[in-house]
């Protein structure tokens, strides 16, 4: 009884995640058009080259903490496949997490800029990654779950842009990167902890992971919308700035103002 449970709270999550992921995706894109008026552009290749490099990290940091807990289980000190599930999620989200803010730290010039090349190639991430799923899922026949993971490409750009949230705001960086982090754990967690025998915990997994999938969906107009208006006060600013050297008297201009209400 409790495993039939189990297997229909993981039914249930992967539905939720391919119809709010869905969401997300046209959403994301949206916000992409509105942020292209607003924020300095970048180039494409670039933001391609970082989602590929963060791919290539992630990997190599992956397959890295993958080997020394294969040691582990071969020695005889990892015993409890809930420890070993716990382990293998909290590395897949601080490793991928990780690798996709590489451009906002090594890039320099406005964080805005900054900013963007970040969330693009954690765009560019999802798909590449998407695409290597989906070669190895069709090559075992699964042609519903190959093209399912193109829905969700947009669950890394907004774990990116929570990441950097507060960096562009007061710069400050590793909150953010601890929350997207665990946010990303939480959201492998069921389909991870299932694979690796962890399955009793799935009673407990599933509800969390439904929550911290919730909670992402919730904050993806937050967080670009953050960014975007951001951009229209740069963009402000930097007119107030022509008006008054062309014309000293000219009277200023207002600075913006209120919350980050605006909303696609």
């Amino acid at each position: 009884m409790e495993t039939m449970l189990s297997l229909l709270l993981l039914l249930g999550y992967v539905l939720l995640v391919v119809v709010l992921g869905s969401i997300m995706l046209i959403r994301g894109l949206s916000w992409f058009e509105r942020l292209d008026r607003v924020l300095p552009m970048v180039s494409e290749r670039r933001c391609f080259a970082y989602g590929f490099v963060a791919v290539v990290v992630a990997v190599i940091v992956e397959l890295s903490g993958f080997f020394l807990l294969k040691e582990a289980i071969a020695s005889g000190t990892m015993h409890s496949s809930l420890l070993l599930a716990s382990i293998v999620v909290l590395l897949i989200g601080f490793a991928e997490e990780g690798a996709k803010l590489i451009p906002f730290v090594v890039e320099k010039g406005d964080t805005l800029t900054r900013w963007r090349f970040a969330v693009r190639g954690a765009f560019y991430f999802g798909i590449i990654e998407a695409v290597l799923y989906a070669f190895n899922l069709l090559m075992m026949g699964n042609l519903i779950a190959a093209l399912l993971r193109f829905l969700v490409i947009m669950v890394h750009v907004v774990l990116t842009a929570i990441a950097l949230e507060s960096a562009i705001v007061n710069g400050s960086l590793r909150g953010g990167y601890v929350k997207a982090s665990l946010l990303h754990a939480i959201y492998d967690a069921p389909v991870i902890f299932a694979f690796l025998g962890a399955g009793d915990a799935l009673i407990l997994i599933v509800p969390l992971a439904m929550a911290g999938f919730a909670l992402l969906f919730s904050s993806l107009n937050r967080v670009f919308e953050v960014a975007y208006v951001l951009g229209k006060r740069k963009i402000e600013e930097r007119r107030k700035a022509g008006l008054e050297e062309e014309n000293p008297e000219v009277p200023s201009i207002a600075p913006e103002q209120g919350d980050f209400t605006f909303s696609p």
